[in-house]
């Protein structure tokens, strides 16, 4: 199957610069995932919530879920597993205060 390049990557690639977390939503079948996995799919862990181990893990200890896959980190499917963006916001506001106390420049953890 051969790869349908979207207008919409090069403003993913500049969000991506710039803030530590992507939402990306739409209509289904649109080709969202297929798309953030053509993009950043080789330097990223990819995690779908449709395997019920994961979604699981992601619902009853959403903490151990985000260190056991680390960042920068692909969750698809995220909107099964809700109690899960309060701590990728823990997360954020962590690294985004020690790379402040650092003078690092903000990188992209998180894109759901």
């Amino acid at each position: 199957m051969m790869y349908i390049n979207r207008t919409v990557e090069n403003a993913i690639h500049k969000l991506g610069q710039s803030f530590p977390c992507i939402v990306i939503y739409g209509a289904r079948q649109v080709g969202k995932s297929t798309t953030i996995h053509h993009i950043f799919g080789s330097e990223y862990t990819n995690v779908t919530l449709d395997d019920l181990d994961d979604r699981n893990l992601a619902l009853t200890n959403p903490k151990l879920f985000l260190e056991t896959y680390g960042w920068p980190l692909i969750i698809d499917e995220i909107q099964k597993a809700p109690l899960l963006l309060d701590e990728i916001k823990k997360q954020i506001d962590q690294a985004r205060l020690k790379w402040l106390d650092n003078d690092e420049p903000r990188q992209l953890m998180y894109i759901y």
